[in-house]
């Protein structure tokens, strides 16, 4: 699909990369200004200072360029793609037999048209807002972590281990239940679009009240079933969120003790926060991700 235009995906894709890998530095920026600050003393040279913050000024700019040409070259792939998909799905579709097409209605054919071009264009759009940006924090967030404490590392390891397993279960449900949605969907809007198109039929035959007594149950049925979508999407949601809270406080609570003891400075609790409010950021939008795929 993006074949045609991979210049502009893989460069796209590239500027995207440098400024998420640039963006793992704030973090560590202020983690190294508050460690100063608690040992400064009046008349100490401010190079350590100034340094982080003009580096983070500068991490600014890049991410901030970065962001805007990444994704303005992933959306032109992204809009061009999907309607080069609408083209392609159309020609299968003149290709298919008579019996196929005496099957289906028209509504469900625009509809699964529809369905194959907004997928592609949210498949593309999701790898530069989301994909890329997620890989970097894993791989370079795991790194730093294990370069400054093994322990903490092995912690942030097992949790996401079974932050994944709970989500993927929890997901798959929710999931499950989404494609019963969009299988009701398809259903109704086929109904409505053949009523609209022989509309003159609807009148002459006098099946106007008919008819909507039918799309009223489908619609009650539909909304069941979206309701049913959105619990269990919740409920996988609040069971993450609790889980992440609950690790984010332990660890926390054992920094802070290693503080008092000594073992650890000020500044690893700042980068650890700061570290793991983006990771798991990144594991919520590898969530989200998951679930508009």
């Amino acid at each position: 699909v993006i074949s045609p235009y991979r210049i502009r995906f893989w460069g796209g894709t590239v500027v995207r990369l440098v400024g998420d890998i640039g963006w793992l530095y704030p973090p560590f920026a202020l983690a190294s200004i508050v460690t100063f600050l608690t040992t400064y003393h009046p008349g100490d040279a401010l190079h350590a200072l100034w340094i982080p913050v003009v580096l983070w000024a500068a991490i600014i700019v890049v991410r901030v360029m970065s962001q805007f040409f990444a994704k303005y070259f992933g959306y032109q792939v992204s809009e061009k793609a999907a309607l080069d998909a609408s083209v392609e799905a159309i020609e299968h579709l003149f290709r298919l037999d008579m019996l196929w097409h005496e099957r289906e209605n028209s509504g469900n054919k625009i509809k699964r048209i529809n369905n194959a071009s907004l997928g592609v264009d949210k498949i593309i759009r999701i790898w530069f807002n989301n994909l890329i940006e997620i890989l970097v924090n894993f791989i370079g967030i795991s790194f730093i972590i294990f370069s400054f404490d093994r322990t903490i590392f092995a912690a942030l390891a097992a949790f996401l281990v079974v932050y994944f397993c709970v989500s993927s279960v929890t997901i798959k449900r929710a999931g499950t239940a989404s494609y019963i949605v969009n299988q009701a969907e398809e259903d109704l809007s086929g109904l409505m679009f053949e009523a609209m198109n022989n509309i003159r039929s609807v009148k002459i035959m006098a099946m106007a009240e008919t008819l909507s007594l039918i799309i009223r149950t489908q619609v009650g049925t539909l909304f069941g079933k979206i309701r049913t979508r959105i619990f269990r999407y919740q409920s996988s949601n609040s069971i993450l969120n609790t889980m992440a809270y609950g690790f984010r406080l332990a660890v926390i609570a054992f920094i802070v003790l290693g503080i008092i003891e000594g073992h650890y400075q000020i500044g690893f609790l700042i980068l650890f926060n700061g570290y793991f409010g983006n990771i798991w950021e990144s594991v919520n939008e590898l969530s989200n991700a998951t679930q508009e795929m």
